[in-house]
């Protein structure tokens, strides 16, 4: 072989070499930034009580409640158990009850994008971190009741 093909076969092995290196390190700072903006899951380390209400035929996978800056961020995914499919017509109630009861936090949400696993995407920011032994109540109903949030959170913590 030629020194001039050579040269060319260790510059391209030198540039793939390169490109897998960028790869790897695209990769790693994605997870960096991941891990360091959503600190930790109060679901995960039991800080937070999840209390979901909703039908038999309505399931929550994967809830979490990440804490970020001075901000919980609520996600999950709502699934149909049974037919029929189409996209949900609802709303949920998000609210924070602290371990007495009273109402530290409550947002409704309206609108659900479809999540990767199918389903419909529940996404919610509260403006507090809440303190261990709050219950986290999300609850699904299919009707825009007036003043559901209240009915809701006066039940208390259990339910």
């Amino acid at each position: 072989m030629k020194k001039s093909g050579k040269r060319l076969m260790l510059v391209v092995s030198l540039g793939m070499l390169f490109m897998i290196c960028v790869g790897v390190l695209s990769v790693v700072s994605s997870k960096i930034q991941h891990a360091s903006r959503f600190h930790r899951d109060l679901l995960a380390d039991e800080t937070l009580t999840l209390d979901f209400i909703g039908p038999e035929t309505i399931e929550l996978q994967d809830p979490r409640a990440a804490a970020r800056g001075e901000e919980l961020v609520v996600m999950g995914c709502l699934h149909r158990k049974a037919p029929p499919a189409g996209a949900l017509t609802a709303q949920v109630d998000v609210i924070l009850l602290s371990a007495s009861g009273d109402i530290l936090h409550q947002t409704t949400i309206h609108d659900f994008p479809r999540c990767t696993e199918g389903g419909e995407s529940l996404s919610a920011r509260c403006p507090v971190i809440p303190p261990e032994g709050t219950v986290l109540r999300i609850r699904w109903h299919a009707d825009r009741e007036e003043g559901s949030t209240q009915d809701i959170a006066s039940s208390g913590p259990g339910g």
